[in-house]
């Protein structure tokens, strides 16, 4: 069989670290209606706070190569992203998340992470929400985007469901996002109902609860499900 590549006068590329993000205002029809109200609240906020942090930083930004109010739609814009990244020589790309999904707390500065927040259903919605746009954007580009779907660790049973959604809209792998994994969250109510079945034996509940769901979802999904590395050391 003939090697369709051997006629190629460049490399053929795919990225296996990009970042992608809907704008904060694009996540509100992901939302149900009862989140609305919340939503237009915690748009105003961020805006705020991004002003805040736009007077410290200027027009350059870690989140993106470049002056935000110029580049930032590289997020979100399916129509640029192929453009620049075909003029690359990049082909595909593997998406990790990038914008801050609806009801994240806040972070004071481009260099902190956002908390898990004390509004855990809120907090969920907004991750499904991040999930949902993604779903959509890769589907925009078939077969060039591999999207990776967040859980939350508070909410295993949900956090399953979620991965059996995202392998039959497409995505692909997952993260799980490091500032959802603390003892005390995996000793919440919704989680020890796993441990309880003694499912899995482990040293803490938190590295049980991963343990659970990294392999769940690593065999629903194609590829691997990712858990921060400093996490992953001490599983």
């Amino acid at each position: 069989m003939a090697n369709p590549l051997a006629d190629l006068d460049r490399y053929l590329l795919i990225t296996a670290d990009t970042h992608a993000g809907s704008s904060p205002e694009g996540y509100g029809p992901y939302l149900e209606a009862r989140w609305q109200d919340d939503f237009q609240t915690w748009l105003a906020h961020s805006e705020q706070m991004a002003r805040i942090i736009r007077q410290v930083m200027g027009n350059r930004s870690i989140g993106v190569d470049g002056d935000p109010d110029e580049v930032g739609d590289r997020n979100w814009d399916s129509a640029r992203r192929l453009r620049e990244t075909e003029a690359d020589g990049v082909v595909a790309e593997v998406i990790f998340p990038n914008t801050s999904p609806p009801f994240a707390p806040a972070m004071m500065s481009e260099f902190g992470e956002a908390e898990i927040g004390k509004d855990y259903d809120k907090r969920w919605a907004g991750i499904q929400a991040h999930n949902r746009w993604l779903a959509d954007f890769c589907a925009e580009a078939p077969g060039r985007r591999a999207g990776l779907v967040q859980i939350f660790l508070p909410f295993v049973e949900e956090s399953i469901r979620e991965i059996r959604w995202a392998k039959e809209h497409g995505l692909t792998g997952g993260v799980l996002p490091i500032s959802t994994i603390t003892d005390s969250a995996a000793r919440s109510t919704r989680t020890t109902s796993l441990t309880n079945r003694n499912m899995v034996k482990a040293s803490s509940p938190s590295t049980t609860i991963i343990s659970v769901v990294s392999a769940i979802a690593s065999k629903l999904l194609s590829s691997v499900f990712l858990v921060p590395s400093r996490v992953s050391r001490e599983i």
